[in-house]
């Protein structure tokens, strides 16, 4: 059953979110007339702008690519723990998920480099569900409440996986000297609600498909690599080191050494996912 705190947060959330959309309607509106003698003055400008954009995309997304290479193989590793993946257990679960989280890591460079911001933000929240699972999987009591449904077919809410992990979560923060703003729980409930509006289709999310200087649906996907420059890259960031914290936590949790190598990868590309767990 959801609780006090949750509803008012969802609430919290809701009325933030119309609040912005509205801003950003108004926004759009004011904004018309001088968009367009901005373009009658120079037409190359979208062009121009889209270009930059791709550039920039395009060079992070080689770098990105090049430590999610890196990071692959301690994903694969795990289906010498895993056996027959068939079978109903705890590491074959966690390799099935670690592997869509792989493929849709994949995608995300895809889709990112052809401008695809919405499609990008709706596997973010795919992936961070399945890393919520792997989480809870981990944790969870040793009869596997969870995991045996899962097993069955039954689909488990991210709001569960999100309670049954946050204690775990806390207790890293804390190994990491990390003091959140706000409780973790509510951090992570806040992402997915926002992540959320991309999967169910959202008005407030849509509109990142409005492209002001055609002032039509985004086909030409200018707008879509503007929002990928300013967040996306970002997210898709974010979703690699969530990843590597997830495999990491794994790791430990055999225990096995290998999280001192992906210690090493983050230390590489300066993610920043080292902590005194383990070590």
């Amino acid at each position: 059953m959801t609780n006090g705190p949750e509803i008012q947060g969802r609430a919290r959330i809701k009325v933030r979110l119309a609040q912005q959309l509205q801003d950003r309607l108004r926004l759009y509106r004011e904004k018309r007339e001088s968009v367009i003698r901005d373009i009658t003055r120079d037409p190359d400008r979208p062009a121009r702008e889209t270009d930059l954009n791709r550039e920039i995309i395009t060079a992070e997304l080689h770098r990105l690519s090049n430590l999610w290479s890196e990071v692959l193989s301690h994903i694969r590793r795990i289906k010498t723990l895993a056996g027959d993946i068939l079978e109903p257990t705890r590491y074959a679960a966690t390799y099935l998920l670690f592997g869509k989280v792989a493929n849709g890591i994949e995608a995300l460079f895809t889709l990112a480099q052809r401008g695809h911001y919405y499609e990008v933000m709706e596997i973010v929240r795919s992936n961070n569900e399945a890393l919520d699972l792997i989480m809870l999987f981990q944790h969870e009591a040793s009869e596997g409440r969870y995991l045996k449904k899962w097993f069955e077919g039954d689909i488990i809410e991210n709001r569960e996986a999100r309670d049954a992990v946050d204690p775990s979560m806390a207790d890293i923060a804390r190994a990491a000297n990390v003091t959140p703003t706000m409780p973790l729980k509510q951090i992570k409930t806040d992402i997915y609600a926002a992540l959320s509006r991309y999967t169910h289709v959202s008005y407030s999310a849509l509109l990142d498909s409005y492209a002001p200087y055609r002032q039509d649906f985004d086909f030409e996907r200018d707008a879509g690599f503007h929002y990928l420059r300013s967040s996306g890259l970002s997210f898709i960031r974010e979703q690699i080191r969530s990843t590597i914290l997830t495999l990491k936590s794994f790791y430990l949790s055999i225990p096995d050494k290998s999280y001192r190598a992906l210690d090493a990868i983050s230390e590489k590309y300066g993610l920043g996912t080292q902590t005194s767990l383990g070590q």
